[in-house]
């Protein structure tokens, strides 16, 4: 499956930014859809093995996982699974 991130999407929306990708996430594990990786178009030739996609793709998948990075350290990652 390919890799991408929610994150371009919401932009930096503080502390709702993880509620934000969170409920993104599941909308798009219930949609059977996984959304590309906003504005990506080529990678480096070090990471060419990596399977990022620009594009909107189909996806068969039950989990995801967000992580968040916040000031001060405060750190956080969900793993959602949709049953």
């Amino acid at each position: 499956m390919p890799l991408c991130g929610l994150k371009p999407y919401t932009g930096h929306l503080a502390a709702a930014s993880d509620l934000a990708e969170i409920v993104l996430g599941i909308k798009a594990l219930t949609n059977g859809m996984a959304p590309g990786t906003l504005n990506f178009a080529e990678a480096d030739d070090d990471f060419r093995d990596l399977k990022i996609s620009g594009v909107h793709h189909e996806c068969r998948g039950r989990h995801f996982l967000t992580t968040s990075y916040g000031t001060g350290g405060q750190s956080s990652a969900v793993l959602v699974e949709i049953a």
